[in-house]
């Protein structure tokens, strides 16, 4: 345990009272992280596995990468601007109400939601691969996406349109199958035999 603790003393940065605590136990000091997390660390990717999203926003036709944290000292401190190179992070700190219970909680949300982050997100997790195989997969086919997202444009039930709907049905499916698609694309009323197979 000792060993464990002096590995990862100095790079804990959120679950810090209880790594603090344990330091105190076993008689280590405690040694605060940079916050300021480097370019290129993989100590993103281990928040994406843990903590991170990645959905596709069909209304602004992109793949976003997403992460939130409840607020407090630690997560206010958190600036992750520089770790992916080329894209720009953006950063809200929210409040959110629960009505039945009238309590109110604070949340840092990290957000990637531009066209121009998506081959930089790409680029970072393929040199940090992430181990959760779900979020993996999605951050994957980003570089698919970029080629076919201009086929969002054309008419329902062209040929081209159809590639663009197979790829996002296939997307949102991946892991999830047996459940319903989302009532955007069961809205568009396109059955298998529309679908054409993605090269």
């Amino acid at each position: 345990m000792i060993n464990c603790l002096n590995l990862v003393n100095g790079r804990i940065r959120l679950k810090v009272p209880g790594f603090r605590e344990a330091c105190s136990l076993k008689e280590i000091s405690y040694i605060q992280a940079n916050y300021v997390i480097e370019e290129n660390s993989a100590y993103l990717a281990g928040l994406i596995d843990t903590d991170g999203s990645v959905v596709l926003n069909y209304t602004g036709n992109r793949i976003d990468l997403l992460l939130e944290f409840q607020q407090n000292e630690f997560s206010l401190k958190l600036d992750l601007s520089r770790v992916i190179p080329g894209a720009v992070v953006q950063v809200y700190e929210l409040e959110k109400r629960n009505q039945t219970r009238d309590k109110v909680y604070y949340s840092k949300r990290f957000v990637y939601q531009s066209v121009e982050n998506m081959l930089p997100v790409y680029n970072y997790c393929k040199l940090n691969r992430l181990y959760n195989d779900f979020k993996f997969y999605r951050v994957m086919q980003i570089k698919r996406f970029l080629e076919l997202r201009a086929l969002k444009n054309f008419p329902t039930h062209s040929p081209e349109f159809k590639l663009f709907f197979n790829f996002v049905k296939t997307f949102v499916s991946h892991m999830n199958e047996g459940q319903p698609l989302p009532l955007y694309l069961s809205k568009l009323n396109l059955t298998d035999n529309d679908i054409v197979q993605t090269p």
